[in-house]
């Protein structure tokens, strides 16, 4: 592990000088230079404003940089030494600079020069600089271009590639660059401490890859009729074509989830690569951007197209194995299965909701990735990243943008409730990993937000007239100046804050956040219908409270603590009868784009105050199962989470966002439909943390109407393994693990190795 110096001796390049006119612009830059011998060792580290593709004597070495706010710009590190050797070698690089905003990447604020596209990388060879990126590197713009659409069609942008341009072998070191133009150094310009070389504004505290570089594989159709490839499950893929052509041919490859009429529906995505061929052997070319889809279509315009192969290269967060899940149910066992591979199609260089439609990284969502992710992949980097991606760009009113570093985080409004989700978020990190480190940066951003709620809690006690998007859930609840389930979310907050506020010592604030939630406990009794024994949803400050009933508030109710547990069975009978539970109206359902996105701020359509409640949707339903646990009703669990058979029958491989959505208009493959992966673990076997970072766990199995169950459970000392029947429990616990285990009615106390104890 090379430790590099803060300040680099590369200077900043770029294939063009700057163009400031929000230009999307692609370009290649090379380097070649000579080696006298084979190197022992070549560290390089390489970061652009923008992305790109990595090459070194012809192979592809990597892609980055991870997606961040622009002053936390970070820079991905490789060891080129295999891919070099003596006499003549090429560095070779792919750039884009986005031009705007887009899902996934945040302009910088220009600074002279730079802000309009740039890239550095420097290279260690035993030990020495030998390579830098300066005015000495040959460049020429990529004869790639992009189509612009409307920002809620979601990702990526169409790409037009012109194979006829593209030079023949240019990432190798035998190419012929003379005919290329110097790169640009790009330099700041302004006052102050001016450096053309990294750190310098607008990107001044460049970091180490947080995370490591991302699983690639190829995934091809399993499928195919006329000019449709069925790659027969949800792929998040970089699209390839292989072609035979003469020159000049256009091929246009499109992509969807759904199939009508034989095609995919490429609603609401509106992806294309349009290629025109070059008509060279063994032609082939990827896209720059990954997009999620299941059905690719081939169109061809012009002759002389003789072949036409697709395929992708899917690359997604590196997931070690280890973690399982299995039961006497092989239902349960395909739902846990599928919830893994959703996991995975949306855990990227964030966490991100869907690979498909939007990419985007909502912060709402990215609460139950890491719950999910932390039950099954003993990689926590992207949990522990994912939390401080988020801190990076806090408003100046102290909520959190509902997107990280991307288009979304720059609009005028949020998601409030996701600021408070982002608390909890920290204080799993806490409870799961024992961060402290994490908690002591990074408390203060909550407390912040936290305050900024408690200047809209009224004279009652509720929160009142909270402005920005209050999102809930997707379903239809209902909306007063008091919201109950933002109230709810407010007390679970404060909770953890106070949790955490203790973990570092700070007693004073805890004691504070503790009274906030005490009072706001005490005021939520204003929400309740003692006639139907349950919590409506809404009310308004001097009028009677609201009528509508949904599982959504009345869950979170059970899990903040709002009422007293002789409420709970009458309000889990009301909540849980299937004659009353209504799945009312989401985005997934037709409609125009405006109707739509506005539905949770409409009546639904025939529906019962007095006697429906709202059905959760498969985000809400983490929420459901928690006060199901709290509750002491585990009966009620496994026949819950049997639902996301629905799901699985779609043949996608993974789950949807919405119990159901009309082609084109949901996300098939979307990481909040995924909680069984961290229910089943948690509440069947029943392992959870005891104590920060799994120092001590408790082990508390409920198998219901299971002949047994097993699983392994990552932990930052190992696996915890259980393995349990009606008579027989097996706990394993890894080296400095000590666990409390209740089992046939007694308590038990686990030491680390093998434990077993029988009826």
């Amino acid at each position: 592990m090379t430790d590099w110096p803060r300040r680099w001796s590369a200077r900043w390049i770029w294939f063009e000088s700057p163009r400031r006119d929000g230009t999307d612009a692609f370009g290649y830059l090379r380097r070649t230079f000579d080696l006298d011998r084979e190197p022992s060792s070549a560290a390089c580290r390489i970061t652009a404003d923008g992305r790109y593709i990595l090459w070194v004597n012809g192979t592809r070495v990597g892609r980055g940089p991870v997606r961040s706010e622009p002053a936390h710009l970070t820079y991905d590190t490789y060891d080129l030494a295999p891919l070099l050797h003596p006499g003549r070698n090429a560095i070779a690089v792919l750039v884009r600079h986005y031009g705007r905003q887009v899902v996934h990447w945040k302009p910088a604020a220009p600074y002279g020069d730079l802000g309009f596209g740039s890239l550095c990388l420097e290279a260690l060879v035993d030990g020495s600089i030998a390579l830098t990126s300066d005015a000495a590197w040959r460049a020429r713009r990529a004869p790639y271009e992009t189509l612009d659409k409307p920002p809620h069609e979601g990702p990526p942008d169409p790409e037009i590639i012109d194979g006829r341009r593209i030079p023949l072998r240019w990432t190798e070191a035998s190419f012929d660059d003379a005919a290329w133009t110097q790169a640009v150094e790009i330099s700041p310009h302004g006052l102050g401490v001016l450096t053309a070389s990294p750190p310098s504004e607008p990107f001044s505290l460049l970091n180490p890859r947080p995370i490591p570089h991302l699983d690639e594989r190829i995934v091809t159709p399993a499928a195919e009729h006329d000019s449709t490839y069925d790659f027969g499950q949800i792929v998040f893929a970089h699209p390839v074509m292989n072609v035979e052509a003469d020159p000049g041919a256009v091929i246009e490859l499109t992509c969807g989830e759904d199939l009508v009429d034989g095609r995919p529906v490429i609603a609401e995505r509106s992806w294309t690569m349009r290629y025109t061929t070059g008509g060279r052997p063994g032609e082939s070319v990827e896209s720059f951007e990954a997009v999620g889809f299941r059905y690719l279509d081939v169109a061809v315009t012009g002759g002389g197209v003789r072949s036409v192969n697709v395929s992708g290269i899917e690359r997604t967060y590196p997931r070690p194995d280890g973690a399982s899940f299995t039961c006497s149910d092989t239902l349960l066992n395909d739902i846990w299965k599928a919830g893994v591979r959703t996991l995975d199609l949306c855990s990227i260089d964030a966490f991100i909701d869907c690979p498909g439609r939007e990419q985007r990284a909502w912060l709402g969502d990215a609460f139950l990735s890491s719950l999910i992710s932390l039950a099954s992949n003993p990689d926590t980097d992207l949990v522990r990243w994912n939390v401080r991606l988020h801190a990076q760009g806090v408003r100046s009113d102290a909520l959190f943008p509902m997107v990280a570093s991307g288009d979304f985080s720059t609009r005028p409004e949020t998601i409030p409730d996701f600021s408070l989700a982002w608390v909890w978020e920290l204080a799993r990190v806490w409870e799961y990993l024992g961060d402290r480190t994490a908690v002591e940066e990074l408390l203060p951003a909550g407390l912040r937000a936290l305050d900024w709620f408690e200047k809209h809690v009224g004279d009652d006690g509720l929160l009142t007239d909270v402005t920005g998007w209050v999102f809930i859930d997707w379903a239809q609840l209902e909306r007063g100046r008091n919201i109950a389930a933002l109230d709810a979310m407010y007390v679970l907050a404060l909770d953890d804050a106070a949790m955490l506020a203790t973990a570092i010592g700070d007693d004073g604030t805890a004691a504070r956040l503790r009274a906030r939630a005490d009072r706001t406990r005490h005021s939520f009794e204003r929400y309740w219908d003692e006639k139907r024994g349950v919590y409506v949803d809404a009310a308004n400050p001097g009028e009677a409270a609201g009528r509508r009933v949904s599982q959504q508030t009345n869950s979170l109710a059970i899990i903040a603590g709002c009422p007293s547990r002789a409420r709970w069975p009458r309000m889990l009978t009301r909540i849980l009868d299937e004659e009353r539970l209504v799945r009312t109206l989401t985005p997934g359902d037709p409609g125009t784009f405006a109707e739509r996105i506005t539905r949770q701020w409409t009546d639904p359509d025939g529906f019962d105050d007095e006697r429906n409640v709202v059905l959760a949707q498969p985000y809400f339903c983490h929420f459901l199962h928690r006060a199901l646990i709290t509750a002491g009703a585990h009966d009620r669990l496994l026949p819950s989470i049997r639902r996301w058979k629905s799901l699985l029958d779609s043949g996608n491989g993974c789950f949807e966002e919405y119990w159901d959505a009309a082609p084109g208009l949901g996300s098939r493959a979307h990481v909040w439909s995924a909680t069984p992966v961290y229910d089943l673990p948690t509440h069947v076997l029943g392992i959870r943390p005891a104590s920060p970072g799994f120092a001590t766990a408790v082990i508390e199995p409920h198998l219901g109407d299971l002949a047994f169950a097993s699983g392994w459970v990552p932990t930052p000392h190992g696996f915890i393994h259980v393995d349990v029947n009606n008579q027989r429990l097996v706990v394993d616990l890894p080296p400095g693990v000590t666990a409390q285990v209740r089992f046939a009615d007694a308590s038990h106390a686990a030491s680390s190795g093998h434990n077993e104890w029988r009826r």
